[in-house]
């Protein structure tokens, strides 16, 4: 009879170590992260105009702008050659920075609505 209560005991305290392992080392729930936006602008749209639609955005953080960038470029355009702009989010000293996917999205709307914006992309999602 000892020798089971033993057991029991054993039993119930490993199971308890495994339980609060499991809650320690189990990921909490974290909103999704944005680095950049790579944003398709039309065709004759110039490097002043595209940062004058970026002032225009309030964006949270500062950003560098690869305007024309040609990592997306394809021969192959039924309305005519877009101009592609990568958008990377910086800090104060020169960093990669990163912002919320819910921030991302409202920036993603007001570049939208713009008539010289054909579409908006994430450049990187972190979950």
């Amino acid at each position: 009879m000892n020798k089971i209560k033993k057991g029991i005991a054993v039993v119930i305290v490993l199971l308890i170590l495994v339980v609060i392992y499991v809650f320690i080392h189990l990921p909490m729930y974290q909103e999704p992260e944005v680095s950049g936006l790579i944003i398709n602008f039309k065709n004759g749209t110039t490097e002043p105009e595209v940062k004058a639609i970026l002032e225009n955005c309030n964006m949270p953080v500062n950003y560098t702008i690869d305007y024309n960038t040609t990592s997306f470029q394809d021969d192959h355009y039924l309305v005519g050659k877009p101009i592609f702009c990568h958008i990377q989010f910086v800090d104060i000293s020169g960093n990669s920075a990163i912002i919320t996917e819910k921030d991302a999205i409202i920036i993603k709307n007001k570049l939208e609505t713009n008539k010289k914006v054909w579409s908006v992309y994430f450049d990187y999602v972190k979950y």
